[in-house]
């Protein structure tokens, strides 16, 4: 009985003489290698015999089924009409965006340039991180998450966390996010708790030398 890794090698063997010696039958051999190959877990193997000789279908397959995604994504390239490698491309990019959210790695989706991660981030509360990340994205987007933070943290009375978090991203000074200091410093101002009337100052100290 032989083990997986032995077959592998003596299939793929196979498949390379076909390549050398019998180019007429290469697709055949490939037809019957690639789903031996797939059956016993050798995707990649799998994947570039099928690449080889134009199964660019089953490749791209068998690179998702490993995760290789840039594999994939080559291999669809060379897909034509236009058409059909769009349509690969984007069943590509769905699951691997659905890979990554069923392993809680929406940091690597907004780093591929797909925003949605930061609301998948925001939406569950895990706030640390999804400004982190919407920080990276620049200004613009880093002011959206810190309004969506703002309004989420002020309507459960959480003014002096809120307050912190501003302070902590320098407290930018656009009209969106004035009546925010407004409702901190009202709150904060009738409490009179000496902690919070700290963050308050410090924010508003903040605040005006950016307003400057």
């Amino acid at each position: 009985m032989f083990s997986p890794e032995a077959l592998e090698e003596i299939w793929s063997g196979c498949f390379n003489l076909a390549m050398t010696y019998a180019k007429d039958r290469v697709q055949d051999v490939a037809l019957t290698l690639g789903p031996r190959l797939l059956k016993i877990n050798k995707f990649d193997s799998a994947a570039e015999i099928f690449e080889n000789c134009g199964f660019f279908d089953k490749a791209i397959e068998a690179y998702m089924r490993v995760q290789k995604w840039d594999r994939a994504f080559e291999c669809a390239q060379q897909v034509r009409p236009m058409e059909m490698q769009q349509m690969y491309m984007k069943q590509i990019t769905d699951a691997k965006k659905a890979t990554l959210i069923s392993g809680g790695k929406f940091g690597k989706i907004v780093e591929s340039g797909d925003m949605s991660g930061l609301e998948m981030l925001s939406s569950r509360g895990q706030w640390e991180e999804c400004l982190q990340l919407a920080e990276k994205q620049g200004g613009e987007v880093l002011n959206t998450y810190l309004m969506k933070f703002s309004k989420a943290h002020l309507e459960q009375g959480q003014y002096k966390e809120t307050g912190r978090v501003l302070i902590r991203y320098n407290c930018p000074a656009i009209q969106q996010i004035l009546p925010v200091y407004k409702t901190i410093a009202i709150e904060v101002l009738a409490s009179d708790n000496s902690i919070e009337l700290s963050v308050l100052r410090d924010m508003l100290s903040k605040l005006v030398e950016n307003l400057e």
